[in-house]
């Protein structure tokens, strides 16, 4: 389901274009970092089965570059599993019926702690790699409104009488809600 924003590319919360631009740095910082890592590895096998001998900058200067090319592909790993993340993230996002998602909620459906995913979440958000979406007060996750694709707008909201108990709610408009007083399913309906 993708909204109708100009240029495209944006999946409810997931900026795809940002994903894929990511993904495709990490890529390549990943590949690049493995055959330079190999290359590496059979000079300084060859230095080791050869006959000449190795000066200690020889050593040094091989140390040097393999730590700088594991440090490559690490940092490769880590961006590929910042963009599952983000697809992870999206997909918690998509299925939440309130607009609202707290740190404890996302962190349990996730299976990390609230504070990696606060982490995850401002790092997303920050590489715009999530989008339409902001944390709140630091402890819950406000999805859509116009507070955010409007730069602060307040929300919009709208007055909703439960069918089952006919108790009054309120629920942001293009979301569902559930009933405070019975736990009914409510949706707005512009009349």
């Amino acid at each position: 389901m993708t909204q109708g924003f100009p240029g495209g590319g944006i999946k409810m919360y997931l900026s795809d274009r940002a994903v894929a631009k990511k993904k495709r740095g990490a890529k390549i910082e990943l590949i690049v970092g493995i055959i330079l890592m190999f290359i590496i590895t059979l000079a300084i096998f060859g230095f080791a089965v050869g006959k000449e001998s190795v000066s200690g900058n020889d050593s040094a200067t091989c140390g040097i570059l393999c730590l700088i090319f594991i440090l490559m592909i690490y940092k490769g790993i880590k961006k590929l599993n910042l963009c599952q993340t983000a697809k992870i993230y999206n997909a918690v996002f998509k299925n939440d019926a309130d607009g609202y998602i707290s740190l404890s909620e996302l962190a349990s459906k996730t299976g990390t702690t609230k504070e990696k995913a606060m982490k995850n979440l401002n790092l997303l958000i920050k590489k715009d790699m999530l989008v339409n979406c902001y944390l709140d007060s630091g402890t819950t996750i406000v999805l859509g409104g116009k507070s955010v694709l409007n730069n602060g707008v307040p929300e919009e909201t709208a007055a909703v009488t439960c069918p089952n108990c006919g108790a009054t709610n309120t629920v942001k408009v293009g979301f569902t809600g559930v009933c405070e007083y019975c736990g009914s399913k409510l949706k707005y309906n512009q009349k």
